[in-house]
């Protein structure tokens, strides 16, 4: 097994992808469900019972770890984008609705809401996640948006982050970007802040065969091998157009991995983004990796996670991930937004 384990890491996107006969391991008992919720490997998943196919399976857990890990990745975001929220150039003090997709703790909505007490913001996610006390012009719902959406022609302002990098889409152009089109009011803006699924370094100093790269190598195949694409986000803006969104303007920002970067910003940004990688490692993997190649809890762990861990404590100098920031307004295209990238 570990053979087989080294060799899908070792993998390009393009291999074929590995037939591993182990048993999966979950080891589910009696005691393992609870309240629409399932325990695997220590781990708390939302439970979407045995008639769900793949394609509507979500593989990283929802428990307090993992809540902790998304609030500490939304700061990671807000130092990146200079303490803004959104780029769209839409009204902060005009009454508009927006909609969060994928809220999760619903910290982006909470803060947005507070920033533009004008602002009806409506944040959906499938998990129960979110806070009882929160600004009085903001409202939680619990949907699966990965189904047909009932809104048409009702939002001025729709906003994703991180979705695409957590595997949440079978298809982000049909189930996010279309649907978004058709929420939007003319005239409104749709912004995506998505993570690209590579671990990137421009002077050579992270080769292409380290185990953090593997490692993201390896949750591309599984991804796509669940029905769960990752390493989409560079198609973003051409989706858009496909779509119909007009005048579609991207800036694609680098998010350091660590505190290696010499502007003071982007220092704080890779700090945050660190430590939001070395929580995510097991979320992110345990459940996706059993499910996709069979591979047991030793095999993740004790093969590959400590590892990548390791290399992410020494502080990998200029690696870094690509944050995409992609918007659009539905009809006119009048208005652009320009967000300043900054030098790493």
């Amino acid at each position: 097994m570990e053979s087989e384990t080294s060799d899908v890491m070792n993998r390009s996107d393009d291999d074929d992808l590995p037939s591993l006969q182990a048993d999966s391991g979950i080891g589910i008992d009696d005691s393992s469900v609870l309240n629409g919720c399932i325990f695997l490997f220590g781990r708390q998943y939302r439970d979407w019972g045995p008639a769900k196919e793949n394609c509507e399976q979500y593989f990283c857990p929802n428990d307090e770890q993992e809540l902790e890990r998304l609030d500490i990745q939304h700061h990671a975001f807000l130092v990146l984008m200079d303490n803004k929220l959104h780029f769209a150039p839409v009204s902060t003090t005009s009454p508009i609705n927006v909609l969060d997709v994928c809220t999760g703790t619903g910290i982006w909505a909470i803060d947005v809401a507070d920033e533009c007490p004008r602002w009806d913001v409506k944040g959906i996610d499938w998990a129960p996640m979110q806070p009882a006390w929160v600004p009085p012009n903001i409202k939680f719902e619990i949907d699966d948006l990965r189904r047909l959406w009932c809104y048409n022609n009702i939002f001025d302002y729709i906003h994703t982050r991180a979705t695409i990098y957590m595997g949440c889409w079978k298809d982000f152009k049909l189930d996010v970007i279309h649907q978004a089109f058709n929420g939007l009011q003319p005239g409104g803006w749709f912004e995506c802040q998505e993570i690209g699924g590579l671990v990137e370094c421009d002077d050579g100093t992270l080769p292409s065969d380290a185990p953090l790269t593997s490692w993201a190598r390896a949750l591309n195949i599984a991804g796509s091998k669940m029905g769960r694409p990752r390493d989409v986000s560079g198609r973003i803006s051409e989706w858009y157009k496909e779509v119909g969104f007009v005048d579609v303007q991207q800036h694609a920002l680098k998010m350091p991995i660590g505190n290696w970067s010499q502007d003071t910003r982007m220092k704080e940004a890779g700090s945050y983004w660190k430590v939001s990688m070395e929580r995510a490692l097991e979320g992110l993997s345990l459940r996706l990796f059993n499910e996709a190649f069979g591979w047991e809890l030793a095999d993740i762990t004790v093969c590959r996670l400590f590892v990548v861990l390791v290399e992410i404590g020494m502080l990998i100098p200029s690696s870094y991930v690509r944050h995409y920031s992609i918007a659009s307004d539905k009809i006119s295209g009048t208005h652009l937004f320009t967000p300043t990238p900054k030098s790493l």
